[in-house]
């Protein structure tokens, strides 16, 4: 028998061809119609689900089925992109919280950036079985672009233009210990702090979600000399001394092996920026609307993935603060 696993405390059983049911259920369960209570977090199917060969009454085989990764990439290009209620609700409640820190004396610069093709972020976080990622937020489970990967976005573009190194430390703290930012590529701890030391800087970048549903697309990247890449990219730390391991030479008789990722497209992404000094702030968005465009964010920027194009957004009304 084959079957589908997930966490949802028994394991779901598909039959045929293994496509995924249109709305899946916890506990394996039909839930009523319109009832979204028991509809696992996409993240975590995406994280979790495995298709195996299961043996009757058995959910504990550690056999990959071969149209696993099929099946699970047909599901998540249908349900990932994110459910338009849902992320009216979302931006709602964000858009009250950030009323409720301008009440507070908070500044707040809100930025949209709408995808110009496809965006693909956390490719390399491939935290399933199945070997494929996607970055989606923890609660809502709907693509998002991180606050660290629009940070370090905008600082790549402020580093580039050659800013002033103590408006970039107002700004985005001082940067990482050494050895982290010169593997990095970033520069090394200022001078008046210790080796080492971080210190906070003066604009915070929230996690930018998804102002409606996107479109999940399933591209392919096809390596055509995978051997080579394989044997010159092994870590010299982890390679057995005693054996012979010679490179590869790359060649055209090496087969293509097809290697599909997701990535998300046809939507447009809030990006909010806050702080306490509004000056900083406006300089930090002005980096941020210019690196969206010129660098683009996530991965394969350099074959077309990942830019943006940003426009200023009206901040929300400051609330006042609540007393009880």
């Amino acid at each position: 028998m084959k079957g589908f696993v997930a966490p949802l405390h028994q394991a779901v059983r598909l039959q045929g061809d293994l496509n995924f049911p249109g709305t899946m259920k916890g506990n394996g369960k039909e839930g009523q119609k319109g009832d979204e209570s028991n509809i696992p977090n996409p993240l975590v199917v995406l994280r979790r689900a495995a298709c195996v060969h299961l043996k009757e009454n058995d959910v504990t085989a550690d056999i990959l089925d071969p149209r696993g990764t099929e099946a699970l990439m047909k599901w998540a290009a249908g349900a990932l992109g994110g459910d338009e209620k849902l992320l009216t609700r979302t931006n709602a409640r964000r858009k009250r919280a950030l009323s409720a820190l301008r009440g507070q004396g908070t500044h707040v610069v809100r930025l949209s950036a709408e995808v110009e093709w496809r965006l693909g972020v956390g490719l390399g976080a491939r935290e399933n079985v199945h070997e494929f990622g996607l970055t989606l937020h923890g609660t809502y489970g709907v693509p998002m672009i991180p606050g660290s990967s629009v940070k370090g976005m905008t600082a790549a573009l402020a580093r580039e233009q050659g800013a002033d190194p103590r408006l970039m430390e107002a700004v985005f703290g001082s940067p990482r210990p050494a050895t982290e930012a010169s593997e990095a590529g970033g520069g090394t701890s200022s001078d008046s702090e210790p080796e080492g030391a971080a210190s906070q800087g003066g604009v915070c970048f929230l996690d930018a979600l998804p102002t409606r549903p996107a479109t999940i697309v399933r591209d392919v990247l096809t390596p055509h000399v995978q051997p080579y890449y394989a044997s010159t990219q092994s870590d010299p730390e982890e390679e057995d001394p005693s054996a012979e391991s010679q490179p590869v030479a790359p060649g055209e008789h090496h087969n293509p092996i097809p290697v599909e990722f997701l990535t998300v497209s046809k939507t447009a992404f809030g990006i909010d920026l806050i702080g306490r000094d509004p000056a900083l702030l406006k300089q930090a968005a002005d980096w941020c609307a210019t690196a969206c465009e010129d660098l683009g964010v996530g991965g394969k920027t350099g074959a077309g993935y990942g830019y943006l194009r940003a426009g200023t957004l009206p901040p929300p009304e400051a609330s006042q603060p609540y007393h009880s």
